[in-house]
Parts: C-alpha cells; structure tokens; sequence
C-alpha cells in the first residue's frame, strides 16, 4: 500500500465527512454553522495536494491525465482550488453543501480506480509527447477551465431554483431559506465565466501548438477539437452578453446551464468516438 493510495483516500474521506456536516448545519439541529464543514474541505484540499507531491516524487513527472484515477483526483483538485482559493470570499453553505458531496464522489472514484492505473514510465515511453511543456499547458488550463465552469454551473442552478421560490415565498423550505442571496449568487455564477472563457482559450491554443509540434497537424477534424471550439464559441458568447448587452441575473445563469451541458454531452461523445485525446 503506497503513501499516495492512504493520502486518496484521506482526501475522499475528508470531503465525504464535510458532506455530513453541511447536511447537519440545513438539519434542523444544526445550527452552529458550517465553519466545521468548511475546514474539512480544506484539509481534504491539502490532503489532495499531498497526494499529487507524493505520486510526483514517486514518478519524477506531474502529469493528471495519465489514467482516469489521477484525472478525477486532480478535477477535484482544481475544483477545490477555485472555490476555497478564488472564491473563498464567496463562500457560501449551500454551495458548499453541493461541491462536498462533488468532491467526495470524484475522490472516492479516484481512490477505488488508483490500483487499475498503469504505469507511468510505461505511459511516457508509449506516448513520449506528452512530455511536451504545451501540452502540459494544454492540460492544466483544460482542466481549471472545466472547474470554473462546473462551479458557474452549480451557482446558476442555485440562482434559478431561489429565483423560482422566490416567486412563491409562502411554500419555500428552511432549505431554501438558508441559501445565498440572488446577487452574491449571481457574482458565484459570472466570476467563474470570466476566468474560465480565457483559459478555454488558452487550452485551445496551447492545444493546437502541441498537436502540431507532436504531430505535424493542427487535429482540427479531432471530435474532442471540435467540441472544444463549439464550446469555446459557446462561452464566448456569453461572455459577450454579459459585457456588451450588460445581460445578467437569470438569463446568464440559464446560459451556463445550457453550455455545461453540451460539456457533458461533449464529453460523452468524444470517449465513444476514436481520438488522439481517448488515451486515459
């Protein structure tokens, strides 16, 4: 049993305990707030950091997308790291309510998968460019652009399911009640887009750089970059809503919804389909 196999599964243990809590804080005999919560989250963020300083002195390389293990530990990594880092000042109960119980699952998943991932070394000698420094560019920006987004998604479920009690005050839950107003929720939902839109850009870029470098062609045909460029226009747009016709509130946050779901669509489709990027 390796010291990273103990710290993953520390780490999931850790945001699966915040989860309990934050449900005992909406419980109504919880009312001594979420601080215990929320301090969990952080030692499961730290745990999560150990965990990839381990396997990266184990190994000599960082690299998170070398088996599915080490890619959901390290989404829920950079989900982590956008709300307690980015947002902590955002912070919010419900909010942390949900993300807990993302991060557990994804940890959890990365724990029960870690003995099926194969080797590293075997992995470079394979795919030798992955060692290329745009790619591992391509990849970190990838993935904090899909945590900013995942996180501007949680937010705009949030902000229309209150902005709907809100229509009917007299039937709304203590859950309800609890949460984050419109306006702090709507700041959850565009900051993250506005951080997100130029890392997809980034990841888009960086991406294209290294497909050429590696292999002598932009990829453009590759299902994966086809879905990243529709998603990219996806953003974007929204991006332009927000800035030049000033659209906020409910629309932006129908929007993100819209668009994380082609995410996942996206995503779906592209591990059925044959493709440089189907190599996890």
């Amino acid at each position: 049993m390796s010291l990273a196999f103990v710290i993953l599964w520390a780490c999931a243990a850790s945001y699966g305990v915040a989860f309990l809590l934050h449900i005992r804080y909406f419980s109504e005999a919880g009312k001594a707030g979420d601080r215990p919560g929320h301090v969990l989250l952080q030692a499961g963020f730290l745990l999560g950091t150990l965990y990839f300083l381990s396997r990266g002195l184990q190994s000599g390389y960082f690299l998170p997308i070398v088996s599915m293990s080490a890619a959901l530990a390290f989404f829920a990594w950079t989900l982590a790291f956008v709300y307690l880092v980015l947002l902590g000042k955002a912070r919010t109960e419900a909010f942390g309510l949900i993300l807990s119980l993302i991060l557990f699952i994804l940890s959890l998943g990365a724990a029960m998968s870690m003995g099926q991932a194969r080797d590293i070394q075997a992995i470079i000698k394979a795919h030798p460019y992955l060692l290329n420094p745009y790619f591992a560019l391509h990849v970190v920006s990838a993935f904090f652009a899909y945590a900013t987004f995942t996180i501007s998604f949680v937010a705009s479920v949030l902000y229309l399911i209150e902005s709907r009690e809100l229509k009917n005050p007299k039937v709304a839950s203590s859950f309800f009640q609890k949460l984050p107003s419109l306006e702090r929720l709507e700041k959850m939902v565009s900051r993250p887009l506005l951080w997100g839109t130029p890392l997809l850009l980034i990841t888009t870029l960086s991406g294209l750089v290294w497909a050429q470098s590696a292999f002598h062609s932009f990829m453009l045909l590759d299902p994966k970059t086809i879905v990243t460029l529709t998603l990219l226009g996806l953003y974007g747009g929204i991006l332009w809503r927000y800035w030049v016709s000033s659209v906020r509130g409910k629309e932006i946050a129908s929007l993100s919804v819209i668009s994380f779901a082609y995410i996942v669509i996206g995503f779906v489709t592209t591990l059925l389909l044959s493709g440089r990027h189907n190599f996890l």
